[in-house]
């Protein structure tokens, strides 16, 4: 009896509940999807857990599913620190002069363009139909905005300061020539946003 117990027991497989390792930007010290969402640099703390803006909201391309996307700026992993001289015009350079209203229809085009990424991502992969932006987008630039001020310490940015650092950070790539076209209308682009999103 002992032994058909034994052999019974042995061709048993119990299940083994194994703890899976958190990821690192689960592990991420500011992360905004982690319980501690009231940490400074999330843009949509805990009060506003539902909030499209936040990177932990289901119609965000940073959900929690994604907590490592570049569009988030708690994220974990090795994203390019923007020098402010990086996101400030040169003195004595002047923005590409040309028709608004072709300006704009470049920019448009640009901002979804995910050539302009070396991650796959574009302008709109973080902020689509006016969402993930903070409420400091209202304000005229330059004013200070929150992920270059804690990533850069930068306490205020113009517009084209902007499209630059976000080339530069959360898609990995090259600032764009201060006297280029596609600056121009990527700025008068973000700033036609920024009139729309003033109005909500």
């Amino acid at each position: 009896m002992r032994k058909l117990t034994k052999a019974l027991l042995g061709a048993v497989a119990l299940p083994v509940a194994i703890a899976a390792p958190s990821s690192p930007a689960v592990r991420a010290a500011c992360g905004p999807c982690r319980p501690r969402a009231s940490k400074p640099c999330s843009p949509c703390a805990a009060t506003r857990a539902k909030s499209p803006c936040n990177p932990c909201a289901a119609k965000n391309p940073c959900a929690a599913n994604r907590p490592d996307n570049p569009c988030n700026p708690c994220a974990a992993g090795d994203l390019p620190v923007p020098k402010a001289s990086e996101v400030t015009r040169p003195a004595g350079t002047r923005p590409f002069a040309g028709d608004r209203t072709r300006l704009l229809q470049t920019g448009e085009k640009l901002y979804r363009d995910t050539s302009l990424s070396t991650n796959g991502t574009a302008c709109s992969s973080c902020h689509s139909d006016l969402m993930g932006f903070s409420d400091s987008f209202k304000e005229p630039y330059p004013h200070m905005v929150q992920m270059p001020n804690e990533v850069s310490g930068i306490t205020s940015i113009s517009a084209e300061g902007m499209v630059q650092f976000c080339l530069i950070r959360p898609m990995m790539s090259k600032p764009l020539p201060w006297d280029s076209e596609q600056l121009a209308a990527l700025t008068a682009y973000v700033e036609e946003l920024q009139k729309e999103y003033a109005k909500r």
